[in-house]
């Protein structure tokens, strides 16, 4: 075989055992609270922690931050929720009225009695945020 081909497989091993590696640590650290968000047409029902966007679904000031892939993928999927959709949030529910997306930047000034769901797009790369928000 090829050095050249055979340093291309080595590389993908090593980024997919790197994958594996953190989901496990993720699942392993992973803490059940009583809080969870759920968005019943995406299926995204996951545990709220208010410590790391590393361990899941971190809250902070009426905004739920989740990566798309690694620790769990928790908003993988947040990319098909559309105006209208319920959020569930610690026993509210609340109703989609606006989805954008904005550069990594993007300074977010969350509003009362609104709720929003921020994750990376596109999937794997941190240049924008997905931004679902509900009232």
């Amino acid at each position: 075989m090829d050095k050249k081909v055979i340093l291309l497989l080595l590389v993908v091993v090593v980024v997919i055992a790197n994958y594996a590696i953190t989901e496990i640590q993720y699942n392993l650290q992973k803490e059940d609270t009583s809080v969870y968000v759920t968005v019943p047409s995406v299926g995204i029902n996951e545990t709220v922690n208010y410590e790391s966007i590393d361990k899941g679904v971190y809250y902070k000031q009426g905004v739920l931050f989740g990566h798309r892939t690694l620790h769990g993928s928790p908003f993988y999927n947040l990319d098909k929720v559309v105006v209208g959709d319920n959020i569930i949030f610690n026993g509210t529910t609340y109703t989609v009225d606006k989805i954008h997306t904005e550069p990594s930047d993007y300074m977010l000034v969350p509003e009362d009695n609104k709720i929003y769901l921020v994750t990376c797009t596109p999937i794997g790369i941190n240049t924008h945020r997905i931004i679902v928000e509900a009232s």
